[in-house]
């Protein structure tokens, strides 16, 4: 698969990109490179994942388009795996963050927001992700839309999309996951930043055992960093 090919390469320089692997955009469906092969035992999920609202990141710097997301499971889950197994499956080699006590657990909590330390995210909070509209908003976001009705219908496209995704999976639990691209020396910076990271919403099917869920990605700027 071409360099080209592949769905989040942040501009030209690969050597940022934090997964083992490179995720391309496949029948539609945003997918690992080593998976495309594999893809024609999941018509049911497929079909699914297809059946998913078209979204953009809700919170955050910029709103890039979030993608339906499939990563086959080696093995067959009949539940929700621990952290460190979400993260085996989505390639995340690189996974570094100081605030997590453990990813040998089901349920993490969010571990806050810990700007300029090793951050990266994984967590089961749903009031605490960026992909989609929160269920429960904050005074400034609805006093600043409320009266916009196109604010109100991708706000309700965007929680729909989530609940749909939550009913799809065991126990409707998703785990919500912030990478960090390795770092780079940015212009007017004297150390070393990350700038962007790739941000899943993930679960156990309820259909094959396989992790799926959405992906995208959003700047570090006010997010993380």
């Amino acid at each position: 698969m071409s360099h080209d090919n592949t769905l989040f390469h942040f501009g030209t320089d690969v050597d940022t990109y934090p997964l083992d692997q490179p995720i391309v955009l496949h029948s539609g469906i945003a997918v690992f490179t080593g998976d495309c092969d594999k893809l024609g035992e999941s018509g049911d999920e497929i079909t699914f994942l297809k059946s998913l609202p078209e979204i953009e990141v809700w919170y955050g710097a910029i709103n890039p388009k979030v993608y339906p997301f499939l990563a086959i499971a080696d093995e067959v889950m009949t539940s929700p795996p621990t952290a460190r197994r979400v993260l085996e499956l989505l390639r995340a080699s690189c996974f570094e963050s100081v605030h997590i006590t453990s990813l040998d657990e089901v349920n993490i909590p969010y571990p806050g927001y810990n700007p300029r330390t090793k951050n990266d995210e994984i967590h089961s909070d749903s009031q605490k992700q960026c992909l989609f509209a929160h269920d429960e908003k904050d005074h400034v976001e609805l006093e600043d839309n409320k009266n916009d009705p196109e604010w109100r219908r991708l706000d309700e496209k965007s929680r729909g999309c989530h609940t749909s995704l939550r009913a799809a999976v065991q126990d409707n639990h998703l785990y919500y996951v912030q990478i960090h691209t390795k770092p780079e020396k940015l212009e007017g910076f004297e150390t070393e930043s990350r700038e962007y990271v790739i941000v899943f919403a993930v679960g156990v099917s309820l259909t094959s055992g396989n992790l799926i869920g959405m992906v995208s990605c959003q700047l570090c700027h006010d997010l993380c960093d």
